[in-house]
């Protein structure tokens, strides 16, 4: 379970987000909806543990989120990939850092559709092949817990109805911001939406 209880933050006088509070049950999918400038990206920066709230606290399966961050995947709005390694290379890279095999690597590689670009420098993959690169990256240590910053951005039809399956699984608690109400909603559980900084 992941729970957001009376969370701001501020950003000198800006106040991104003001006292949300959010309950998201143990293996359910929350849609984070909101215009630009909401709060959404600063809501899941806070859960994933990069960044801290000014007020409040969260708990991820009970403990806080930079405790809990062996168990966190995190997408955001950048890879993180590094753009000089060929995909391969990547991934084998964090099966290090998250203490995994390196065969799942080439598992990864294959369950979001790039065999064919397994060898291919990250620099050289389209914004779609990134995106799904990028999941790769942090799926591969299989965790408990999803957070995913505008998953459908730059993706077709086919690799966005693939994305939505691979980043929801049974156990798995997960959470997405997005601006794609269709796709947001055929794959959520519960919906919030922040408007200036607040829940709606």
């Amino acid at each position: 379970m992941i729970l957001v209880q009376s969370v701001s933050k501020r950003f000198g006088g800006f106040r991104a987000l003001n006292k949300v509070t959010i309950e998201i049950p143990r293996g359910k999918t929350l849609v984070v909806f909101g215009p630009n400038g909401a709060g959404k990206t600063t809501l899941l920066r806070i859960v994933a543990g990069l960044i801290r709230p000014t007020e409040g606290t969260v708990f991820v399966s009970g403990k806080t989120p930079m405790e809990a961050r062996a168990g966190i995947g995190y997408l955001g709005t950048e890879s993180l990939l590094y753009p000089s390694l060929t995909l391969k290379e990547n991934l084998r890279f964090f099966c290090g850092l998250y203490g995994v095999g390196p065969g799942e690597a080439v598992r990864w590689i294959d369950q979001v559709g790039l065999s064919s670009k397994s060898k291919a420098l990250v620099a050289t993959l389209s914004r779609g092949e990134s995106q799904r690169a990028a999941l790769a990256r942090c799926l591969i240590h299989d965790p408990d817990h999803l957070i995913v910053d505008e998953p459908f951005a730059g993706l077709d039809d086919a690799s966005a109805a693939a994305f939505g399956q691979l980043i929801t699984r049974e156990s798995r608690t997960t959470i997405i911001a997005t601006h794609d109400v269709d796709r947001g909603k055929q794959i959520a559980d519960e919906i919030v939406t922040l408007e200036e900084g607040r829940t709606k």
